[in-house]
């Protein structure tokens, strides 16, 4: 059953979210960023991909803004807390890892906006110039870029190029 809190936010989520009547769309736009919807461009989604995102998101804990909240403040990806073998901030050394990044955005992105992606990329190459991959994909938004009714076409081509490149 649901507590005071969460029907207080159920409440104010229908009242100030119309994009569709899908919950699922309201909520995480509510959540994780801000648009109408957030995570995707409903232009981009066939109907059958609409429907099953309704079970593809479940509860968010609390934790999760306080983690954002982190970030934001810093500025950049920091620790939700303190963890055996992860720095506290993890842009204050180079990567420890070898592994090749490809950086896939949507240009619409209400989520993370594209030059964040763009910032990141820039932090990777000046380690290792020429190495990772940034692509800023137009007409799509955060999680569309992947689920997208043409992402096979727009997307999926990019991601085969990225692995296909030698290490």
């Amino acid at each position: 059953p649901d507590g005071w809190l969460q029907l207080a936010l159920k409440g104010l989520v229908e009242l100030t979210h119309h994009e569709c009547r899908n919950s699922v769309c309201k909520f995480t736009s509510f959540t994780y960023g801000y648009g109408f919807p957030v995570l995707w461009r409903h232009e981009n989604l066939n109907d059958a991909t609409h429907e099953w995102i309704r079970r593809e998101f479940s509860n968010v804990p609390l934790t999760f803004f306080k983690q954002m909240r982190a970030c934001v403040d810093a500025g950049h990806l920091v620790a939700a807390e303190a963890l055996p073998g992860l720095p506290k901030d993890f842009t204050a050394d180079k990567p420890r890892t070898n592994a090749r990044f490809a950086f896939i955005c949507g240009e619409r992105n209400a989520c993370f906006k594209w030059q964040s992606q763009q910032h990141t990329f820039n932090w990777f190459n000046s380690f290792r110039p020429d190495y990772h991959s940034l692509r800023v994909i137009p007409d799509y938004g955060h999680l569309d870029v992947f689920i997208g009714k043409n992402a096979v076409n727009d997307t999926y081509p990019i991601i085969l190029e990225a692995l296909d490149k030698p290490t």
